[in-house]
């Protein structure tokens, strides 16, 4: 059963697989005027403004608001 110990046991039984988290972004991007900057660790991009227009970051690799119903 080696492959069971790469999955987690959450103690229902389904040994699902471990979900993959993203690591830090290695760009902030304005939403506003699209400038990216390099993330600065330990700092999320959400607590950074654009030094072009002031605007609050978000993470390059966000998702954005998706489709409209």
């Amino acid at each position: 059963m080696p492959q069971y110990r790469e999955r987690h046991r959450c103690g229902c039984g389904c040994a699902a697989p471990f979900a993959r988290q993203a690591g830090p972004p290695q760009f902030c991007r304005c939403p506003a005027c699209g400038e990216r900057v390099p993330h600065q660790r330990g700092t999320p991009c959400r607590e950074m403004t654009c030094p072009k227009c002031g605007a609050t970051l978000v993470r390059e690799d966000a998702p954005g608001p998706g489709p409209r119903p």
